[in-house]
């Protein structure tokens, strides 16, 4: 199955032979868990990046006591990466709008027209930056990941994401 891997560092030199025993090892793991969200290229591409940050890693700190441990979660992470980069669309995209009609879920009130008008209220008042944060975590973004995008501190987003839910539970007025 691991054919298909070209498992390389950077200058094109190839990888040590316990790092593509672990990756080779791990490639129908991998593949199981993720083929429904990425083609077969997608994954060894990913298990191709992972393999190199594994080298580069070790050449920085030594060779790794339990590789394949620390090759699964490089790999599975690699592989959330991809699939987060491939869902992201631009910050002011029609999408952050209807991932934030999801918040509505959140109301911890049955699902009558009032609080749907409430809801939508609420996120109509939140400032642009607020919306962008919100519908940037609803897409599932980490705080620190809205933050680096925006330019601000994880705080800023995780303060913006606190009113809102704040709002929406009625713990808070909205002016």
């Amino acid at each position: 199955m691991g054919s298909r891997l070209h498992l390389v560092d950077e200058q094109g030199r190839p990888l040590d032979g316990h790092i593509v025993e672990a990756i080779e090892g791990l490639q129908p793991r991998i593949t199981n868990r993720f083929s429904r969200w990425c083609d077969p290229a997608e994954l060894d591409n990913c298990l191709e990046d992972g393999a190199r940050r594994i080298a580069r890693h070790e050449a920085k700190h030594g060779r790794l006591p339990n590789i394949k441990g620390f090759a699964w979660r490089t790999l599975f992470n690699a592989v959330l990466s991809l699939i987060r980069l491939r869902s992201r669309e631009t910050l002011l995209s029609p999408n952050v709008w209807e991932s934030l009609t999801g918040v509505r879920n959140v109301r911890l009130s049955d699902d009558s027209l009032y609080d749907m008008i409430a809801t939508n209220e609420i996120l109509a008042r939140m400032s642009e930056r607020d919306r962008i944060i919100c519908g940037l975590t609803i897409q599932g973004f980490t705080s620190r990941e809205v933050a680096s995008r925006l330019g601000v501190d994880a705080s800023v987003v995780r303060k913006a994401l606190s009113r809102l839910f704040a709002r929406l539970t009625g713990q808070r007025r909205v002016h």
